[in-house]
């Protein structure tokens, strides 16, 4: 684990085998991170919601024996207190999935309306015969959170991202 404090904000970093014993320990341990930011129930179970589904696909789908996990804090820049949070997690990705990660990813984050795209792949899921696919429209729709991939050198880095409220309204 590296934890790293700094004028711009908190971040730690949890390196990993890609184990499912240790999705939920990973889950736990961002929640607890993010709960020094806030104290609202709703939120931390959107910030659950994310860092379970984030912390499964990147076990579930590691190519390698290295998955991670990284939080960040940053403050915001208005005069509310409010705090920008993102989770990303990294793994090494198969080369003949790459192109239909990217895609459904690409389609994910351009989709204007996240309930729809989220209702569309529900649909789509009852016709696949492993896996539901749903992880990460969940996360856009139920969590309210935005999610950026990038992919470089054989390595995918999916990031969901929110502002957190304010403490001071």
């Amino acid at each position: 684990m590296l934890v790293r404090k700094t004028p711009a904000g908190d971040e730690v970093t949890l390196c990993f085998p890609p184990r499912k014993s240790y999705v939920a320990p990973a889950t736990d341990f961002v929640t607890s991170f993010c709960s020094e930011h806030t104290l609202d129930g709703a939120t931390l179970s959107r910030i659950q919601l994310a860092a379970h589904e984030l912390s499964e696909n990147v076990v579930k789908y590691a190519e390698d024996e290295t998955c991670s996990v990284r939080v960040r804090t940053e403050p915001g820049v208005d005069e509310r207190g409010a705090v920008s949070l993102s989770i990303t997690t990294e793994n090494a990705i198969a080369p003949e999935a790459l192109t239909r990660v990217d895609a459904y990813l690409s389609a994910l984050e351009s989709a204007t309306n996240p309930d729809q795209f989220y209702d569309e792949q529900i649909a789509e899921s009852a016709k696949r015969t492993s896996g539901s696919g749903l992880g990460l429209a969940r996360i856009r729709s139920e969590a309210s959170m935005e999610i950026r991939h990038h992919c470089q050198d054989g390595r995918l880095s999916i990031t969901a991202f929110m502002t957190l409220p304010s403490e001071n309204p």
